[in-house]
């Protein structure tokens, strides 16, 4: 694994001991709201069939308001529930098959305005590069860009990645080595990570957290 070969931790257990729990709940909480959405598109469909075959007995006007109501937040929460879904249930079997890693990152931001999370190696070059939508919390929180985060999966593709204590879960995808000038060398111009950070990512701070 790589954090293992620049000497940053890894935790003994699953990532799915930490956030595993919370993510199956948010997965059917997700399912409920899909499904709502997907049986309020089955009403408007049926509002329309019975409307055709001049069987609706409610009215033009109500027809409209319904089907209009209908197809609105049924789109909404039929579309949004799937998507959501199927993002918790990646996140669930990454965090089954994956244990964390701390990696002290860089976050930046691309010519085109996507997020970028940059693992760093001691000596500030870029050991991988992950694309990431993230929270915009994280990204206003972390001083310059610069701090410790936990990744779970292997970071050619999707993974985890989770604040330090996994408060905040969200996903992310690696980026082709290379795909973003200066990867692979010194970081673009980035400094070497702090020797505050490098303790932290090394299990002097993270110990407790990782290891039980």
């Amino acid at each position: 694994m790589l954090a293992n070969e620049y000497g940053y931790q890894v935790s003994r257990r699953r990532a799915e001991s930490w956030v595993g729990e919370r993510l199956r709940h948010s997965r059917k909480v997700y399912l409920r709201l899909a499904l709502l959405g997907t049986a309020l598109l089955a009403s408007v469909v049926a509002v329309v069939f019975l409307s055709a075959a001049s069987a609706w007995p409610l009215g033009t006007t109500a027809a409209i308001v319904i089907g209009a109501g209908g197809f609105v937040f049924g789109g909404f929460f039929g579309l949004g529930g799937w998507l959501a879904y199927a993002n918790d249930a990646a996140l669930v079997r990454i965090a089954a098959a994956h244990p964390f890693q701390a990696w002290p990152c860089q976050l930046e931001r691309t010519a085109d305005g996507k997020r970028l999370i940059l693992l760093l190696a001691p000596d500030g070059q870029v050991a991988r590069e992950l694309e990431s939508s993230v929270p915009e919390e994280i990204w206003l929180r972390m001083r310059d860009g610069r701090g410790a985060l936990w990744i779970a999966g292997d970071l050619r593709m999707d993974c985890l990645v989770a604040t330090p204590g996994a408060e905040h879960v969200w996903r992310a995808k690696g980026r082709p080595y290379g795909a973003s000038p200066g990867a692979g060398r010194s970081g673009g111009g980035l400094r070497a990570v702090e020797d505050e950070l490098l303790r932290a990512v090394a299990g002097e701070t993270f110990g407790r957290l990782l290891g039980n």
